[in-house]
C-alpha cells in the first residue's frame, strides 16, 4: 500500500475505503432514507461525505444499478471488496421488510463495534491481552509436557545439556506456533454470530469480520419496524385474505347446486295381480 492525495491506495492504485468511512456513509445514508430523501439523491450525498474518491465512485455505480430497477442489496453485492456478505444480508432483509433506512443505521452501529474491536481500536488491547495470557499458559503447559516426555523416553536419562537444549527448542517451537496462530486468528475475525453466538461456517475469501446468522438478521431487522408500519402490514394482510375469501363461491349459496333432472315415477314392485280370462 502507498499513500497518495491523503488516502491509502492498494497495489492496483485504487483508494482503500476504511471501515470508519464505510460506517459514516452507511449511517448518513440510513438517516436520509429514514427522513424520506429519495434513495438516488441520498446515495450521492452520503458517498461524498467521507471524502474518499473511491467511495464516491461506488456510490454513483450503485445509483446507476438501482436506476435500472435493481435493489440496493443486489447493487452492493457487486462490490465484495467494499461491502461484506453481512452488509449485503442486512440490507437485503431491510428491503424485504421495508425498513432499509433503519437497517442501515443499525448496520452502522455494528460497523462501529467492529472498528472498536479491530487493530488499534478501544477493544483491541483487552482482546490481545486475553489471547496472550491464554497462549502463555498453553506454551508453559506444552513445554512441561515436552520435557516430561523427553525424560520418560530416556528411561534412566538424567537432566543434562542435551535434555535442556531439547526442552528449550521445544519451548521455542511452541511459542512460534502460538504466535502464528494468534496472528492468523486476528486476521480472520470472529467465526460465530455476534448476536446469538451460534458457530458459523468459514466465510469465502478468508476475510470474515462481523457476522450474523440468517435467523438473527431477520429478527434484528423485524424489530426495526415501527408500530405504525406493523399495523399497516397487518391491515394489508387482512384485506388480502378477505378479498381471497370473497372470490370463493359459497357452497350453500342459492343456485350453487346443479339443477337435478326430474325423476320418472316409480313402477310398482311385486307380481302382476291382473286377472287373466281364459
Amino acid at each position: 500500500m502507498k499513500r497518495r492525495d491523503g488516502h491509502w491506495q492498494s497495489d492496483d492504485g485504487q483508494p482503500i475505503i476504511h471501515l470508519a468511512e464505510l460506517a459514516q456513509f452507511t449511517r448518513q445514508l440510513g438517516a436520509m432514507l429514514d427522513a424520506g430523501v429519495e434513495v438516488l439523491r441520498a446515495l450521492d450525498v452520503a458517498s461524498r461525505q467521507p471524502g474518499n474518491p473511491r467511495l464516491v465512485r461506488v456510490g454513483h455505480d450503485i445509483a446507476a444499478i438501482m436506476a435500472d430497477g435493481h435493489l440496493f442489496a443486489d447493487a452492493a453485492a457487486q462490490f465484495p471488496d467494499v461491502f461484506s456478505p453481512f452488509y449485503v444480508q442486512m440490507t437485503r432483509q431491510g428491503e424485504v421488510e421495508g425498513v432499509l433506512g433503519a437497517a442501515l443505521i443499525r448496520l452502522a452501529d455494528y460497523l462501529d463495534q467492529e472498528l472498536q474491536r479491530g487493530p488499534g481500536g478501544a477493544g483491541a488491547s483487552s482482546v490481545a491481552a486475553t489471547g496472550l495470557v491464554a497462549a502463555l499458559f498453553g506454551t508453559i503447559g506444552l513445554a512441561i509436557l515436552g520435557a516430561a516426555a523427553l525424560m520418560a523416553a530416556g528411561g534412566t536419562l538424567q537432566w543434562g545439556e542435551w535434555t535442556a537444549a531439547a526442552a528449550v527448542g521445544w519451548t521455542g517451537l511452541v511459542f512460534m506456533l502460538s504466535a502464528a496462530y494468534l496472528a492468523w486468528r486476528a486476521g480472520r475475525g470472529p467465526s460465530f454470530c455476534i448476536s446469538c453466538g451460534r458457530p458459523l461456517p468459514p466465510a469465502s475469501g478468508g476475510k470474515e469480520g462481523t457476522r450474523m446468522c440468517a435467523a438473527c438478521v431477520r429478527s434484528q431487522v423485524a424489530r426495526l419496524k415501527t408500530p405504525e408500519r406493523a399495523s399497516e402490514e397487518a391491515n394489508a394482510l387482512a384485506e388480502t385474505m378477505l378479498d381471497a375469501g370473497a372470490a370463493e363461491p359459497a357452497a350453500d349459496a342459492p343456485g350453487a347446486a346443479a339443477a337435478q333432472p326430474p325423476t320418472a315415477p316409480r313402477k310398482p314392485s311385486g307380481p302382476d295381480r291382473r286377472r287373466i280370462r281364459l
